[in-house]
Parts: structure tokens; sequence; C-alpha cells
């Protein structure tokens, strides 16, 4: 037996969470408590909004001991929850309305739950009959944190859903005092008033010390505005902006991180601000792991332990170099215990493998509503010397070495772990048992990759002729998408073991087989471009046809990809290549000299003119009732969407993407939760419609696309794909055809009108004429003059819009300049090219002089103008008569920003010296950075002259900005953030 039963104090029975987290926030009331994107909250604001809430739950009838469903995901509303039910003395249990409908029954019937906690997300239908609770960042109390030790002490504090071998997950419960004991522990061992980032998804049990122990100790909780765990830039821009000393990463994302440092894709400096980093959810790979230290010599790498069933994680191993086998799982923390142990539960020798028994004060109370599968694990404590009622028997087959310390060597059964995900691969068998009954036979398991990466494999045999895309669509609509194997393998017949049972370890290694033939290393340059992409999709089902962008990848990730092709195939490949080419088979035929880089006859496509299939009919303007909108889920759009609700009565049906109505509606929450605009007052006068606008009708439906036809009499496209490195070819669908498509929707029903929005890089092609519709011009033309793939569906888009103004059509077209972070919240748009520039000088210490000024607008600007000009009668072209130039609206500054005095302004407030440089060194500067970001840039500017960039024409007459640059520059980089955080919390101080 290992354990530690020190002399610390005890937990007491009227101790809880909260009493711990008050007593933090009387010593640090005015720092700050928690931060997310541009907002943060003190201790005391934190702590008076979570009282305000809970005073509100109680009046609507929650009750002290009731299970609360929590459906926030992020935010300062995820803290804030959690704070308002241990205030309440409810018992939370947190899900993720992405699951399948059918799991989301499952979770609400298991727990019979009085209520589900959410911020501004629309629920699904499958919680109409339940009590809706909304957490309102904008309540505050009148009462002080004295209430705090008379608040209802529940002994149950949570419970999380597992994966379950019988197709449904069960809700493992725990209890004040094996949380406060963890969170002691950490304290005791890490020190205090960490800045901790909160990497782990809300529906698994190791976000909880990291939303609540720092909580506990003057420390800060920074929470993403976006959940994107396996990307590895964007949780490193997350470290870098907040100095983040503290973490949670699972193995296979460590593996990544180490990957980025030896590839030097990522830069050490980066990171600088981590001391420790917890690792968990999978066994750790000891050589990665040294590889990370000796990139990262100040940063601690702690392995740790432990189970949803007792207090997250109860056996801690700081990782050494030395560790370069099979890393040990460590020593349990205090107060917890760990006996190795045969079938009939006695005590193994040292080195003996046997199951891992946990005791002490972690262990929890068992599963909700399973009184016979608690009783199976949550057994009688046989062991006098280990305190506490019950052990858990939690499966898992271990050993101590003569060291003492506990090591890992598998399940007892079938269950697995992914990414920190655990899974059971019964439940996926169960699973297509249900949907297939007997016609499908399938067995699961999981196996790796030759990158590393661990997955899950499905091989089955089918009495019909069941294709491994049916499965997989089947497995969707029952089963998260964390579970769903991304390898099939069709069998003739289920192998077996000698005693009869299915071989799992034959399937995985067929399965292995199917995965790495894929990627032999003497195999077709096709091949090796497939196994390249599926490195950085993370997508074993690559074939030759998958196009790299539409499966998910970005510019980030086409940098990476060019990086590793150069590296490691031995091939180069430019940028823009690759999105001429975006699948394997086309760029393996371009890299060998069959191919091209451009479409067919990209120089003679000409651009399109609109033919009126039908007139459109036109009365007398009113102001608008019904605007039918895309983009709002844009920077600007979702701005603007704001402003028109705020200042307006219109009706506003927006068109989403998203798999189904509820991924949708997540998707405009998302927008509006990170450009810090609140859409709470206004969901009676907003629809989200899911659609795609590279799709016909825009993806929408075709009863609610008819529906719209008699009700919509505004339209206001904002929505295109914003891509200044791809071509017009792979733009068109989404930025093109669907301003066609929308033109033919105003020829139905209703008269309409059509707002649209542009760019100022329109202008380019102004003196060609592009109106005229006597006037035929190329792409060939276009790129004469400059344009790229984008600035052309602009122009062509234009040129479809005219057409149909000439037909009729009531019209105002919306040129925007370059559009700056917002003043009043500091939300600033983080895909935008200032951004990237502006922040590349900073993070490299270098600054281009001599480039003049840049003319661009406020997104707060922007919106007002575009909702005052949406609400005045839009421009109707005379038959027969030359354009009318009133359709085209510029939007630009109507002051330039000063590029030196705004390069001064962060300098100053970063306390760094920028050092100088001209135009083309800063472009060989930026090249030869390591980074993504670095690389991007490089890519975008590596065309453009230096007037492109800054404008210096002498004859523009705009005054230079008077505004403050100090604020401008903390909204374009996020520097009052950074800034604040170094000033409270000293990283070198941390221990």
């Amino acid at each position: 037996m290992i354990g530690h039963d020190l002399q610390n104090r005890p937990v007491c029975d009227e101790e809880s969470v909260l009493s711990l987290i008050g007593a933090s926030a009387i010593r640090f009331s005015h720092e700050t408590a928690v931060r997310s994107g541009c907002h943060s909250m003190s201790y005391t604001e934190l702590l008076s909004c979570a009282l305000a809430n809970a005073d509100v739950f109680r009046k609507r009838g929650l009750l002290p001991g009731q299970y609360v469903l929590c459906n926030i995901d992020r935010g300062i509303e995820l803290p804030v929850a959690w704070l308002t039910s241990l205030l309440v003395g409810t018992v939370l249990v947190p899900v993720d309305t992405k699951w399948p409908d059918s799991r989301l029954a499952h979770a609400l019937s298991l727990t019979g739950a009085a209520a589900i906690m959410h911020a501004d997300d629309a629920l699904p239908t499958t919680f109409s009959e339940t009590l809706p609770l909304r957490v309102d960042l904008g309540l505050r109390s009148s009462l002080g944190f004295d209430v705090i030790p008379r608040a209802p002490i529940n002994r149950q504090i949570y419970g999380f859903f597992t994966s379950g071998s019988t197709g449904q997950p069960k809700c493992a419960l725990n209890h004040h005092a094996g949380i406060i004991n963890r969170l002691r522990y950490m304290t005791k061992r890490f020190g205090e008033r960490h800045i901790v980032l909160q990497n782990s998804s809300h529906v698994f049990d190791s976000s909880i010390w990291q939303i609540l122990w720092p909580l506990t100790n003057g420390g800060m909780l920074v929470i993403p505005e976006m959940r994107r765990p396996t990307d590895v830039d964007y949780i490193t821009e997350q470290i870098e902006t907040y100095s983040v000393s503290m973490t949670d990463f699972v193995p296979s994302i460590i593996r990544f991180v180490a990957q980025a440092l030896q590839r030097e894709t990522l830069s050490a400096e980066r990171l600088q601000s981590l001391r420790y980093v917890l690792v968990g959810g999978e066994e750790m790979d000891g050589m990665v792991a040294a590889s990370l230290l000796e990139r990262l010599p100040r940063t601690r790498l702690i392995n740790t332990y432990g189970h949803t069933e007792a207090s997250i994680g109860m056996v801690f191993h700081e990782i050494t170099r030395d560790d370069r086998q099979l890393v040990p799982l460590g020593l349990p923390i205090d107060h917890t215990f760990v006996r190795i142990c045969n079938d009939a539960l006695e005590p193994c020798a040292t080195n003996e493998v046997g199951e891992i028994v946990v005791g002490g004060v972690c262990v929890g109370d068992g599963y909700l509503g399973q009184p016979e599968l608690t009783a199976a694990t949550f057994i009688a404590n046989p062991f006098p010397d280990i305190p506490g009622k019950r052990v858990y028997r939690s499966g898992d087959l271990g050993a101590i070495g003569p060291d003492g310390l506990l090591r890992y060597h598998g399940r007892r059964d079938s269950q697995i772990k992914i990414r920190g995900v655990r899974i059971e691969l019964g439940e996926l068998e169960a699973v297509v048992s249900e949907l297939f009954c007997s016609s499908v036979e399938a067995v699961a398991t999981a196996f790796e990759t030759l990158t590393g990466d661990r997955i899950i494999g499905l091989g089955y045999r089918s009495d019909d002729d069941v294709s491994a895309d049916t499965l997989r669509e089947a497995l969707r609509c029952r089963l998260p998408l964390t579970h769903i194997p991304k390898a099939y393998l069709k069998l003739e017949a289920i192998p077996l073991t000698q005693n009869g049972k299915a071989d799992r370890k034959r399937i995985a290694s067929l399965l292995r087989e199917m995965v790495i033939d894929g990627q032999a290393e003497e195999q077709t340059l096709c091949a090796k471009l497939q196994a390249a992409f599926r490195r950085f999709l993370f997508n074993v089902s690559v074939e030759p046809d998958t196009d790299f962008f539409a499966s998910g990848g970005d510019s980030l990730d086409a940098i990476n990809l060019i990086d590793y092709l150069y590296g490691e195939v031995g091939v180069s490949v430019e940028i823009a290549s690759l999105y001429g080419n975006p699948t394997p088979a086309r760029l393996a035929n371009y890299l060998e000299g069959s191919g091209s880089d451009k479409s067919p006859a990209d120089d003679i496509v000409w651009l399109p003119d609109y033919a009126a299939t039908r007139p459109f009919r036109t009365s007398q303007f009113g102001r608008p009732t019904h605007i039918l909108m895309t983009g709002a889920t844009g920077f600007v759009g979702i701005h603007l969407l704001r402003s028109l609700l705020t200042e307006t009565n219109a009706f506003v049906s927006v068109v989403v993407r998203g798999r189904d109505d509820a991924e949708a509606t997540r998707h405009l929450s998302e927008s509006a939760g990170a450009a810090r605009l609140s859409l709470r007052a206004f969901t009676d006068r907003v629809a989200v419609i899911r659609g795609d606008l590279a799709q016909p009708r825009l993806g929408v439906d075709k009863d609610v696309w008819e529906r719209l036809y008699d009700t919509v009499d505004t339209v206001l496209h904002a929505g295109a794909n914003v891509n200044f490195l791809s071509r017009y070819a792979h733009l068109s669908p989404s930025n093109v055809e669907a301003t066609r498509q929308l033109i033919d929707f105003c020829s139905m029903g209703r008269p309409k009108a059509f707002h649209y929005v542009s760019s100022l890089v329109a202008k380019k092609a102004d003196h060609l004429e592009p109106q005229n519709p006597d006037r035929q011009i190329t792409l060939r033309d276009l790129s004469a003059l400059g344009c790229d793939g984008y600035a052309m569906t602009k122009i062509a888009s234009e040129r479809l819009l005219y057409g149909a103004a000439r037909a009729g059509l009531p019209l105002r077209i919306y040129r925007l300049d370059d559009v700056l972070p917002s003043l009043r919240s500091g939300c600033v748009n983080r895909r935008s090219f200032i951004h990237l520039l502006f922040r590349n000088c900073a993070t490299h210490d270098i600054a281009p002089v001599g480039l003049g000024n840049i003319t661009a607008i406020f997104v707060d600007d922007v919106a007002a103008l575009m909702t005052s000009a949406v609400y005045r009668p839009a421009i109707t072209q005379e038959p027969g008569k030359p354009a009318n130039p009133r359709m085209t609206l510029e939007i630009s500054s109507h002051a330039v920003i000063d590029s030196q005095q705004l390069l001064g302004a962060m300098a100053d407030m970063m306390g760094k010296i920028l050092v100088t440089t001209d135009y083309i060194a800063f472009l060989e500067t930026i090249a030869r950075r390591a980074d993504g970001e670095s690389r991007l840039l490089h890519e975008i500017l590596l065309e453009r002259i230096p007037g492109e960039v800054f404008r210096k024409e002498s004859h523009v007459q705009h005054a230079v900005w008077d505004g403050d640059y100090h604020a401008l520059a903390d909204a374009l980089l996020g520097t009052s953030v950074q800034r604040i955080c170094r000033s409270e919390f000293n990283a070198e101080s941390v221990q």
C-alpha cells in the first residue's frame, strides 16, 4: 500500500469549496479573479454576481440538494454558474448541447434535473419542459460576504457523465471533502496566486481544479473565448497574452507542442510564463516529455492520475528527463491511498501487477441512479489501515515499484482514454447493435498511428452492404464527436481469441495496418501528400480529392503544412499553390509538372453578368420590418446586427453556418460573446437559420427559403469567405454565387431592397467600368491591377448587383475600408490583417518605418453608419440610364491613423524598444521567423507594395486622428490585459 496521511488540518464537515473561495475573496477583494477575452471581474464583483444570481434562482424555485444541469462551456458565466450552485446548495451536472438528443434526454431523465443553467445560447427542444436559468453577468448583490458561511452545504457538489459499457453514460457524484482536499494539496505544493488557463472542456472533471482552485488562493482564472483544444497556436496565444503560469494538457497536446518547438514553428519565448503543466488523461510518453523539458527548462511537468469517481486526480509525479521509458503515475496526495490487489482483493507484491484500488477522502458517492453498478465498484473498505467506509475499484491495472511509485499497466476491461476522454468501447458496440440489430456485428478498439495519435477504430461484419460512411453517420446521431471511430474496417468474420472472445488486439493490428498502409515511406507523391494532410486535419480518411480547406484547415494550418512538406517530404510549396490545388491529387499533379496552380483557363474567365429571370417588384419605400442577413457571425456583422436590433424595430433572420439549428444558434451566441455584445434583450426579434453560403439556396431548407419570400422586405448581405491568399475559383461559390442566389430571392414574393457589404478593394477596377454590361472583363484584367482572389469576388458580385439594379432591384453597395477594433469594448478582429501586422511587430520587437498613415474606420462607426443607411430608401436605377453613383457608398475613415504614432504608443505601453527598419528589411525579418503567424503575414505582404498597406497619397485631405493611441494599441494587441496580468502576478515569484 502507498498513501499519505500527513498531519495537515483535516477537512471539517462544515467546510465547503465556497468557504475557501469566500476567504480568498476577503483577502484579495479588488484583485482580478477571472478574465475571458475583453471582460474581467474582481473577486468582489464575481461573488456579488453569484450572490445575486443565487437569489434570483431561489425565487424561481431552486432548492438545496436538487440536481441542476449546466450548459455553459466558456465565458465568465462558467465560474459564476459554479459559485451560484454552491450558494444555493445544488448539485451541478455539466452537459453539452452538442451531444446527440438521445444522450441529452438520458442526462435529463437520469438526473431528474430541476433546472438547466445557460448563458445566451438557445436550448435544444429536449429541455423544453425544464426550467431555464440564465446566468446574468449584469447582476450585483448588496449582501456582504458574511452570508457565505450560512449558505446551505449539500454533501454532494457535482456529477460528471462518463462513458458506460451498456451504451448509456453514467453520472459519477462527488462531495466537498474530496475536492477541498485536492485544492488544498495543490496550494501546498504549487503555491498561491497562479494565473490558470482553463484548458479543459466544461464536461470533463479536469476543468474543476482549473475553475475553482485559483479562486481559493488569490489566483486568476483565464477562460478562452473559444474552445480550440487541439489548436497549439491559439493555446499559445492565450498563454502569452495573459502570462499564464499554470494549465492542464493531455499527452497528445503535449506532443503537438513538443513537435512545434522542435521544428521551431513555435517559439519557446511565447511559453516563458508557464511554470507548471499538469498532464493527465492518457499515458505520457517519456521521450516527448524530455523533449519539451529541454526546450522549456523553467516549466515543470506534473503527471496526474485519478478518476472521475474519486475527486479528479489523486496521484501526482513530477516528470524528469530521466523518465524516458514508462513515466510513473507517482504517489498519492494527502489523505488519499492506493493499494494494488489481486482478484481476491489481497495485496500484491512489489512489481506485481494487479487492480488499482483507491481509498481515502477522495472516494466519491457512486453513480447516480445506478445502485447495482455503485455496489460493484464502490465496495466496503476491507483495509483497516485506510480510513473511510468505502474504497473504489478502478478497473485499472498497476504495480508499485521498489521506489514506491505507482505505474500504470492498462485496463481490466475495454475502457480507454483518447485525449483525456474516457470511453467505454462497449458503449460504441452497444450503440451499433441497437441501431443495426443483428445485421452488423462490431468490435471497437484503439490503436496508434505513425504520427503517435491514438484513435478509435471499428472492425465490423455486416450481413447487409453497410458502408463505413453509413456506420459513421449513424453513430454521429447517438454519440459525442469524441466517441466516434475514425477508422473502419469491414471484415469477413470477427477474429476470436482461444477463449472465443472477440480479439481486440488482432482487430487493432488490422486497423493499424490499414491506416499505416496509407502512410508508408515508399509511396507515390499523392499518397505522401494524403498522409501530410491527415497529420494536420487529424483525419485518417483523407482521400486524393479531400479539400484541405473544406475539411477544416485554415491559413495557419496551411503554413504549418507547407513547413512540414518542406522538412519531411522534401517538396517546396507556395501557399498560393496550395490554395490553387487544395487536394492531394491536384497538388501532386502540380508539383510533378502535369498540373497548374491555377484553375483551368483561370486567366480568361469572364466576370459574370446578371440575366434577370423575372422582374423585380417595386413599392413605396417603408422602413424595413423583416431583414434577411448573412455574415452576422463575422466581426463587422455581429456589431451590425447588434446595432440593427438596438436602433431599429426590425425583425432579423440570420443565416448562420452549422450542422443543425442548435449549432448555428450556438455559433451566433459565441460570436456575440467574443465581441462582448449581448443579444439577450432581442431574442424575440432574431431568428437563426442554419445555412451555408457555398450551397444552393445558401444551404437553407427549401420550405424555410420559400416562406421567407413573403415576409422579408430587405436583404443585408454581409457574408463572405474573407481570405487574401485564396483564388477566385475557391472563393466564388460562397462569395459570388451566394450573391446571385440572393438576387434571385429578391425577385420572389414581397418587394425587397438589397444592401451589399463590399470592400474598397473593388475600387481598383472602377476605371474598367465593371457595372457597364457592354464592357467585358476577365480575371486576367483584374490580376494585372493587383487584385487578389478576394478582391475579384467583390468586383464580380458588384457587377451582378448592377445588372439586377438595371432590372429594377433597389440597391445599396457599401464599400468598407479596413475596420479597426471597438474602442468601447476593446474587442478586436483577431483574423484581421492590421491585427496580425501589429501583433508581429510586438512579438518580434521590430517596426517598419516611413510607411505613412492607415486609413481605416472603427467597427462601431461602421455599424452606426450602415444601420442608418439601411433605414433609408435604397437606390432604384432608372431604365436605360447609367448606373446611379449614389448606389455605392464608401465607408472609410474621416481621419487617418498615424502608423508611427501608433507603433510608439505600442512600444511605450509594453515597455519595449522596437527596432525600426525599412519595409523590405521588415519583410526579410519576418520571413526568417519560425512561427506560423509571421510566415502567414509574410505571404500576405509579399506581393503588396507599401502604399497598398499604409496609404500615403498626398491628396488625402483627412486630418490625423486625434484619439487615444494607447487605447487603440490596447485594443489591437490586448496589451492592457497582458500588462495588468504581469503587474498583478509576477511570474518570477510564482513557485
